[in-house]
């Protein structure tokens, strides 16, 4: 009678668990700005030092609480600064933080092209071309300066971050075009 017990109240603990990590999951969720939401045509601008720094750790979660995303830029959760978070493999959460990146070299010979889509844009998506390989100068959670190779997928991943923080987005245009037609 014990047994049956003390199964009975750790299946209900492990069942209020989940609720509680699928109410997070969803309110983090609604923290990304979808369509027509000013902030993600706005240029973002530089963080710096002094800069409140507290939303990097709700960009690493919201992009974590994703199924599939890859990249997230903090214009997509309302903050206008210059700073991404990429998940490049979804089965882990190895996030890398990009602050204020700059793309420095692109190949101008050899093109990646794909379906992409955002999460800005859920159910959108479309075949976009990408330099194949692109230089990044960036600044790690540390304010560590690094100048880092990105190639393939990876590319297209910081292009499409970097995109956002310069206040374009591709499929956002492609979205307003079939909104009008």
């Amino acid at each position: 009678m014990g047994r049956k017990i003390n199964n009975k109240a750790r299946r209900k603990r492990i069942q209020n668990k989940r609720k509680r990590e699928n109410l997070l999951r969803s309110s983090l969720l609604k923290k990304i700005l979808l369509f027509d939401a000013p902030e993600l045509y706005a240029e973002s601008s530089d963080l710096s030092t002094g800069d409140d720094r507290e939303f990097i750790k709700i960009l690493k979660d919201v992009v974590c609480a994703t199924e599939n995303g890859v990249g997230l830029a903090a214009c997509q959760i309302g903050v206008n600064k210059r700073v991404c978070v990429l998940r490049i493999d979804t089965s882990i959460n190895v996030l890398k933080v990009l602050i204020n990146p700059v793309v420095i070299e692109e190949s101008i010979d050899k093109f990646v092209i794909g379906e992409e889509g955002c999460l800005s844009f859920p159910g959108i998506v479309s075949e976009i071309k990408r330099p194949y390989k692109i230089k990044v100068k960036y600044l790690d959670e540390n304010f560590v300066e690094h100048i880092e190779n990105f190639e393939g997928f990876e590319s297209k991943v910081v292009g499409h971050e970097i995109d956002h923080m310069s206040g374009k987005c591709i499929l956002g245009e492609i979205y307003k075009k079939r909104q009008k037609s």
